[in-house]
């Protein structure tokens, strides 16, 4: 799933259409961040103990397409587990902004 993809599912889910540009882009900036981390804990989670370092140095390393292939090859449905991954911190900001 790519960045524009969660940008869309945030967007959506938190009805943010109605908000001024400056402050959507914002929301949708920091919720970002923490969907990132979270979805990185889950793929190192999914990934095979023996397979972490090596995922690990890819996604250090800053080469995004080759740390998600990776992840790919090793844990199959990686978009699946970004779109749970996303659903579940903007339930959870939901729940904290009501």
């Amino acid at each position: 799933m790519d960045t524009t993809k969660v940008q869309k599912l945030i967007e959506e889910n938190l009805g943010l259409s109605d908000l001024p540009k400056e402050a959507r882009e914002m929301i949708i900036s920091k919720l970002g961040e923490n969907i990132l981390r979270r979805c990185m804990i889950a793929v190192f989670e999914a990934i095979p103990e023996e397979s972490r370092e090596e995922w690990k140095r890819l996604a250090e390393s800053g080469d995004y397409k080759k740390s998600y292939e990776y992840a790919k090859e090793k844990i199959g449905d990686i978009n699946a587990l970004v779109e749970r991954e996303a659903k579940s911190e903007i339930e959870e900001f939901k729940r904290l902004s009501a």
